[in-house]
């Protein structure tokens, strides 16, 4: 079973996403399984670091009053998990050719459409 990590500031978005990765599970019989969902990127960092081995990551880029953005928890997360898949999550449209040339392997950036202006 693959597990899958989410860390998204904003509840509602770490709901809604939680709800469709399970969806996804569910309906294509896929082997993996939510290991954590949190808005707490610290809280997933310890988790994987303790018990590392190859996930799916959902990221939100901006985790408002975080210590760290979700590119900075994908760089440590990568150190850790080199062949795991990295999905950042984002309204800003501006951060996906920012990051484009990273160098980076097994990542993409996932538009989501706000309900706020």
């Amino acid at each position: 079973m693959i597990p899958i990590y989410l860390c998204e500031d904003q509840r509602e978005f770490l709901d809604e996403i939680t709800q469709l990765v399970e969806k996804i599970a569910i309906i294509n019989d896929f082997h993996f399984k939510i290991k954590l969902a949190t808005q707490n990127p610290g809280e997933l960092y310890e988790i994987i670091k303790e018990s590392p081995q190859q996930g799916i990551y959902f990221l939100d880029v901006d985790l408002g009053k975080s210590a760290m953005n979700g590119f900075e928890l994908g760089k440590k997360i990568r150190a850790i998990d080199p062949r795991g898949f990295i999905i950042y999550v984002t309204t800003h449209m501006n951060f996906c050719p920012k990051h484009s040339n990273t160098g980076w392997r097994h990542w993409t950036i996932l538009l989501r459409m706000s309900q706020k202006s």
